[in-house]
């Protein structure tokens, strides 16, 4: 169950069930979209399928997929971007990043940003929307969504940091990272 929960009390409330495989070997995730309103969620299309990213609506719990160009492969470890315009996601083991519409529908195919070689999971965005830190081969990585740099490894963090979360503050000297 997804479910709602007012943080300073009061009723909870379901707003709709999500499956995922026993066999998946990377927990759900969950993003909220900027303006609060709605969700990305991972979950299965339906029996013997793999996951896919889903937007789920607060108000009214509706799920809406959205469609793989590799339907066929899961998508996993979504992250919504400070603007709420592109979703990054882990697809085995790379990562790959979809613009979205107003209406939080696919706008185009999907970009791959990682080579399976690094085995990217876990992304986040930086708080300026142009950046995004995320776990392989044992360390934190960050680069250019752009595509104008390649990743590189965040060095000051040292070896065996993974599932990297950056503070939604404005960047600069600022930022905080825990991972």
């Amino acid at each position: 169950e997804l479910r709602l929960i007012p943080p300073l009390g009061g009723p909870e409330r379901q707003l709709t069930d999500i499956c995922i495989s026993q066999g998946n070997p990377s927990p759900p995730y969950i993003s909220w979209f900027p303006n609060s309103r709605a969700l990305m969620v991972v979950d299965s299309p339906g029996e013997g399928k793999p996951e896919g990213l889903f937007v789920v609506s607060l108000e009214t719990g509706e799920k809406t997929p959205i469609a793989s160009e590799r339907p066929d492969v899961a998508s996993a470890m979504p992250a919504v971007s400070p603007d709420g315009h592109s979703v990054v996601f882990e697809q085995a083991g790379e990562l790959y990043i979809l613009d979205l519409k107003d209406d939080l529908t696919r706008a185009g195919k999907s970009r791959r940003i990682t080579d399976v070689a690094l085995a990217a999971m876990q992304p986040t965005w930086a708080p300026s929307g142009k950046e995004i830190v995320f776990s392989a081969q044992r360390s934190l990585w960050r680069m250019d969504v752009s595509g104008a740099r390649s990743p590189e490894r965040v060095s000051v963090v040292g070896d065996g940091a993974f599932m990297p979360v950056l503070a939604r503050a404005p960047s600069g000297p600022s930022m905080r990272l825990v991972a």
